[in-house]
């Protein structure tokens, strides 16, 4: 403790140093930007400080860009009240933790690198307008952590190019409900990606936008009970190459528009398995290629104005099932599908308007099961 200080800082007023002081006129601000500079600096270089502190701190509009950080730093509970700009640091250290950190105005984090073993988002309120990790690099190796979990993105939040490597990449229980939720060009290769139980839920009167033009590697991905609810979801041109499961099992899409078009997934399982895509405008995995051991989209609900599987590639190694699948759309056409596994089942299924087959389909798999399928009306014509 320092002049009475709880935090061990020069107490400014009252009971608080510049650090944690709640309200700060103009100037306090000149005050704090050189208060903080001479911290990071004298905490970086003295060997005998091991992680430097910023816990409870109240930043103003500040900037740390191109900051370099060798130690472990701690910003739990702090709170940015205006911008903050991340942009260009490099932290080369054990841990950085943001753990319960507030940010109230926009947030860049633009071509930051991570290289730590442990990086934490936890409990993180993103209340600006915009947040922003364009091109930032996330590198824990391959027994590190990185944790964006049960956080609250308010505003438009954007990862365009950037890339996480690390043995466990959580996202889960997370909400986005701003207007535009962009991965393009996103680098996902982590044994396991987790973005389960998150919500995807635009809260603007028109319909957000969703990107996941992405590619996943590793050993499991899982989007599993996850929700999309008025967004247009794109995963269009995705690559999903974790080598045991690609996991979309009990996924909701409401009120929305899907495309998978392109996409390629390589994975032994791909799990689309009670999957429920409500009240949706189109719903597309046209020019799509799944390949692996097993295709399961068994009792998933499809309600839409058109679903489109044109010139998908169905190559699994045994099984590609749509067994108890309840095809509400108003159109479901397999344009020049092509249905290669050794079984196919669309056993049970109930479709309730038109179900087109209608192009050529070679070759097709040597066993195609339809037994109590339930057509109403039927139109469906498989040439061979």
């Amino acid at each position: 403790m320092k002049n009475g200080a709880i935090c061990g800082e020069y107490v400014h007023q009252g009971q608080h140093c510049i650090f944690h002081k709640e309200k700060q006129i103009a100037k306090d601000f000149e005050e704090f930007q050189k208060a903080i500079i001479d911290k990071l600096t004298r905490d970086n270089s003295d060997e005998r400080i091991k992680e430097i502190d910023l816990s409870g701190y109240r930043f103003n509009n500040f900037s740390f860009k191109g900051l370099v950080f060798n130690k472990s730093i701690i910003f739990n509970k702090s709170v940015f009240k205006q911008k903050a700009e991340f942009d260009l640091c490099e932290f080369n250290c054990e841990e950085v933790n943001f753990s319960n950190t507030m940010f109230m105005g926009d947030i860049s984090f633009g071509d930051t690198k991570f290289f730590c073993a442990k990086i934490v988002f936890d409990r993180v309120q993103f209340r600006g307008p915009t947040v922003d990790f364009s091109g930032a690099e996330f590198n824990c190796g391959r027994n590190g952590f990185i944790y964006f979990t049960n956080i609250n993105f308010q505003g438009s939040a954007t990862f365009v190019g950037a890339k996480f490597t690390c043995k466990q990449l959580r996202f889960w229980n997370s909400v986005f409900s701003g207007p535009l939720v962009d991965f393009t060009e996103t680098i996902f290769d982590a044994e396991r990606i987790d973005f389960n139980e998150t919500s995807f839920s635009c809260e603007s009167k028109e319909t957000g936008k969703v990107y996941f033009r992405s590619e996943f590697h590793g050993d499991t991905l899982n989007f599993s009970s996850t929700k999309f609810h008025n967004y247009n979801v794109n995963f269009y041109d995705s690559k999903f190459f974790s080598k045991t499961t690609t996991n979309f099992t009990s996924t909701e899409f409401n009120g929305c528009t899907v495309l998978f078009d392109n996409s390629v997934f390589n994975s032994e399982l791909t799990w689309f398995f009670k999957s429920q895509f409500s009240n949706c405008q189109k719903i597309s995995f046209d020019n799509t290629s799944i390949t692996g051991e097993s295709i399961i989209f068994n009792e998933s609900i499809f309600e839409s104005e058109e679903l489109s599987f044109r010139m998908t590639r169905f190559l699994s190694l045994a099984t590609t099932s749509f067994r108890k699948v309840w095809f509400k759309s108003r159109r479901v056409l397999f344009h020049g599908a092509e249905f290669q596994s050794p079984e196919t089942y669309f056993s049970e299924s109930v479709v309730e308007n038109e179900l087109d087959f209608i192009g050529e389909i070679q070759p097709v798999s040597k066993k195609v099961f339809y037994k109590n399928v339930e057509f109403t009306p039927l139109k469906l014509k498989v040439i061979s």
